[in-house]
């Protein structure tokens, strides 16, 4: 949302018009009609601004090349979460309230290590992750 945000307060000065055209384009990026959103950010090109500057050009750009990653119909059909939160979420719960303990000194190897754990821990995984351990390496 934050590339139609961009275009939107470029594109229109007026409150009103900037915010009719944000849900029309949230409701058809929520529908899966990409092809919608990028003609509609298309359309907002300024001819006449440098591209550097110009934040549709730079949304078309993004919601071409990320398609694939927007299939949100399929994505709520099939009950997987869409925008961010969740995964911000998962990295303070993770990495945050584990590896940043007063005293914590980790190299690269045993952060990935006890992160991969915490995180079969909190899905509820570490049963089947504590059968394979004589198999895992261990964290330092």
């Amino acid at each position: 949302m934050h590339y139609l945000v961009d275009v939107a307060r470029v594109a229109f000065s007026e409150a009103k018009k900037r915010q009719d055209w944000l849900t029309t384009q949230r409701t058809a990026l929520w529908n899966g009609e990409l092809d919608t959103v990028i003609e509609a950010c298309h359309a907002q090109v300024q001819s006449g601004r440098d591209p550097n500057d110009d934040p549709a050009p730079k949304a078309v750009t993004y919601f071409t090349n990320n398609r694939h990653r927007m299939d949100y119909p399929t994505y709520r059909k099939n009950g997987y979460q869409i925008g961010s939160g969740t995964i911000e979420s998962a990295a303070k719960q993770i990495v945050s309230q584990r590896m940043k303990v007063t005293g914590a000194i980790w190299n690269l190897s045993s952060a990935r290590l006890v992160a991969k754990a915490r995180a079969a821990f909190l899905s509820d995984q570490w049963d089947a992750l504590a059968a394979r351990r004589t198999h895992l390496n261990r964290a330092a």
